[in-house]
């Protein structure tokens, strides 16, 4: 039997058919809160004869149109391959989904590593993990940057996967590191693989045990791991004009940028608003800097109450959404931003308005001649006391060099610039590994490179490169409600 599929004219005519009043925006959205929560809970109860089976599949086909059809809010989404799952973010559904078949715990020295969850889908794979018992001087105050700890998942016919990103943190005082990281899928016919951690970042790898190896089992999702729909969303920007009242002080004017809505989730913890904002006629030196959220702004229903949020909700950070890594060279006048709007009864539509946007200027660079000699020592200092022109006539003092370590100068200076946000260092005609720095309050400030192969010395040319934090004035606005 050929698979049938419905032709926009056979649409056409059940909708005729049964023509009926579009649910209500509410309505639409109480119902599909529902469905989410109950999908779980409808399991079939008896078996069917083949001559009922086709009856019955012939009658959910038309409740299917029907709902599509007079819901296009929910027909969109059903277009789309991905699925939002709470805690994690958007997920394939392009085949099942596997979870950790049951929590593992190692034990070692006192330190305890616990993976907490797995999610294995077509497009990825995210671990949750913990490290607990973890003494107070265990963590890293030294200035030198440790080896990093790139954790890994190995399955058993030797291949490995590295994480595609991911992050790890700790809340002071409570002797504990919890981490989500992302990898590339794994394939459908692995359920065994082992979770290589060769180190612990943030504890000083001299102390603390090393090399953990932590097997672990996949099983299929259980049947009330719910993924909400992702709707797809026309892109619309809408302009929000300056009101001057009189004898108010007259507004900023509003930077040329577009806000975009893409995306909207409407999860049982709160909507999910996902999109972008883009500059226009910018000069080529502003940029969105290194992390770009939109929070000072205000979410809004028809009535004007304020509806509270939250940026980044899980699977929506800047690293998911985001390259988190710009070369200096890279100037980046776009960006993709998510809020989630807190659960609250409110009127449709809902307005998300951005007041104002942190960016970053660049400087042009300023160059600083020196000589280290033919065999600069580690922990040699070179006093300078020189005055340098950097951002438009403004003014760093450096005050030294200081050869930290056999791969890394740093620089110390001080400044009267208060927004540098960053001084970035290169020495000319030499390709660095990394470096950066740090100011505190515009005194005791460094800025350092690194390099993987030795370090140059002689006569040698440091590039320093400024940004500045600037203001980005709007208002800029996006309005959205259910499709009636």
């Amino acid at each position: 039997m050929s698979e049938f599929t419905p032709t926009p004219e056979f649409e056409k005519r059940v909708s005729q058919v049964l023509d009926v009043p579009g649910p209500s925006a509410a309505f639409s959205n109480a119902l599909r809160a529902r469905l989410i929560a109950r999908s779980s809970e409808m399991k079939p109860q008896t078996s069917l004869r083949p001559v009922w089976r086709i009856a019955f599949a012939l009658t959910a086909l038309i409740v299917f149109l029907l709902v599509v059809f007079n819901l296009p809010g929910v027909a969109t989404a059903m277009k789309t391959l991905f699925g939002y799952l709470p805690g994690v973010g958007p997920v394939s559904q392009d085949a099942p989904l596997r979870v950790l078949a049951e929590l593992v715990s190692i034990t070692r020295d006192g330190y305890t590593v616990t993976v907490e969850k797995v999610l294995a889908s077509a497009d990825k794979t995210t671990l949750d993990y913990r490290i607990s018992n973890i003494p107070a001087d265990a963590y890293y105050g030294g200035y030198d940057p440790q080896p990093g700890c790139l954790i890994q998942l190995h399955l058993p016919n030797g291949n490995q996967l590295d994480t595609d990103d991911g992050y790890s943190g700790s809340s002071e005082g409570t002797g504990t590191i919890s981490g989500q990281y992302s990898f590339p899928p794994i394939p459908a016919d692995v359920n065994e693989l082992v979770f290589w951690l060769p180190c612990i970042d943030q504890l000083d790898h001299e102390q603390t045990p090393s090399d953990w190896k932590i097997p672990l089992r996949l099983a299929p999702a259980p049947s009330d791991l719910i993924l909400v729909p992702i709707i797809e969303v026309q892109p619309t920007e809408i302009g929000l004009p300056a009101t001057v009242q009189p004898d108010a002080p007259t507004p900023a004017p509003v930077t040329p940028a577009e806000l975009t809505l893409e995306q909207v989730i409407p999860a049982l913890e709160g909507y999910i608003l996902v999109g972008s904002f883009s500059l226009l006629d910018q000069p080529a030196s502003t940029h969105l800097g290194d992390w770009f959220y939109l929070e000072d702004g205000i979410v809004t229903d028809a009535s004007g109450q304020e509806i509270p949020f939250s940026a980044s909700p899980n699977g929506y950070g800047f690293a998911d959404l985001n390259d988190s890594f710009r070369p200096l060279d890279d100037i980046v006048q776009n960006g993709r931003w998510a809020i989630q709007i807190q659960p609250t009864e409110f009127d449709w539509p809902i307005t998300f308005t951005v007041r104002s946007s942190q960016a970053v200027s660049r400087c042009d660079p300023a160059k600083f001649e020196f000589d280290t000699g033919p065999s600069p020592q580690v922990g040699q200092e070179w006093k300078l006391d020189k005055e340098l022109e950097l951002c438009n006539g403004q003014k760093i003092h450096l005050a030294s060099l200081f050869l930290r370590s056999e791969s890394r100068y740093d620089f110390t200076y001080s400044t009267d610039i208060p927004n540098l946000r960053h001084l970035w260092l290169e020495l000319e005609g030499y390709s660095s590994n990394g470096g950066g720095g740090w100011c505190e309050g515009n005194a005791n400030c460094f800025t350092g490179v690194q390099y993987n192969n030795g370090i140059p010395s002689g006569k040698l040319t440091a590039v320093f490169t400024g940004e500045l934090d600037i203001t980005l004035e709007g208002p800029w606005q996006i309005q959205w409600q259910p499709e009636e």
